[in-house]
């Protein structure tokens, strides 16, 4: 599920958007880990996509919160 990142978040080194929150639970496959929580993201909302096949890098910073 995710979760826009809140208009106060830091926009990134080029004023790109923050990437949203992220919240993935467990479907029964993992061992010791119920959830993953991706939070208080900066940059990497580029928006931008490129052809098939063509390689993007786009600097962003992110939490993960691992239970």
């Amino acid at each position: 599920m995710n979760i826009s990142a809140p208009p106060t978040a830091d926009q990134g080194l080029e004023g790109e958007g923050a990437v949203d929150w992220l919240y993935l639970g467990d479907k029964g496959g993992s061992v010791d880990i119920s959830k993953v929580y991706r939070v208080l993201t900066a940059g990497g909302n580029s928006g931008v996509c490129g052809a098939v096949g063509e390689t993007q890098s786009v600097a962003y910073t992110a939490m993960y919160w691992i239970y």
